[in-house]
C-alpha cells in the first residue's frame, strides 16, 4: 500500500489537468464555423456557459488540492473534502456542458465517470472510517 496514495495523487492531479484542456471549450462551438473543428477560447453566449467555465475551474483546483493533500499534506486524512468538492464539480460541469458540445457529446463521459469513482471512493473511505471507529470504541 506504499504506493496507494501518489498513484492516487497522480490519477487526480492528470483527470485536474484534462479539466483545464476541456476549458477552452466549455462554451460549447461556434454555430458559424462548421460542426466539426472546436473554437478554443470561444466565449460563453449564456449563463450556463459561464457557469461551466466556473465548476470546470472549481474542479481542476479541488482535484489539485486532492492530490496535494494525499502526498504532501501533514494530514492525509481529509483528502475527501477538495475530493468531494472537485468530483461533484466536475459531474456538474458535465451535466450542463452534455447538449452543448457538437459533434459529440459523449467525449466527456469519461470524465464524469472518473468523477464518480472518487466520489464513491470518497463515501466507502468514510464508511469504513465510521465503521472502524466504532468497532475500537467500547
Amino acid at each position: 500500500m506504499k504506493f496507494g496514495r501518489p498513484a492516487a495523487a497522480v490519477g487526480l492531479v492528470v483527470h485536474a489537468v484534462a479539466h483545464l484542456a476541456v476549458y477552452p471549450v466549455s462554451g460549447g462551438i461556434d454555430d458559424d464555423v462548421d460542426s466539426r473543428f472546436w473554437i478554443p477560447l470561444s466565449l460563453a453566449r449564456d449563463a450556463a456557459g459561464w457557469a461551466s467555465r466556473v465548476l470546470l475551474v472549481v474542479a481542476a483546483v479541488a482535484f489539485l488540492a486532492t492530490g496535494h493533500q494525499l502526498v504532501g499534506a501533514r494530514t492525509p486524512d481529509r483528502w475527501f473534502v477538495p475530493a468531494t468538492v472537485g468530483a461533484v464539480s466536475s459531474i456538474a460541469a458535465v451535466a450542463l456542458l452534455w447538449t452543448r458540445l457538437r459533434p459529440r457529446p459523449e467525449a466527456l463521459w469519461i470524465g464524469a465517470v472518473i468523477s464518480g469513482v472518487v466520489l464513491a471512493a470518497v463515501v466507502a473511505d468514510l464508511v469504513v472510517r465510521r465503521r472502524r471507529a466504532r468497532t475500537l470504541t467500547p
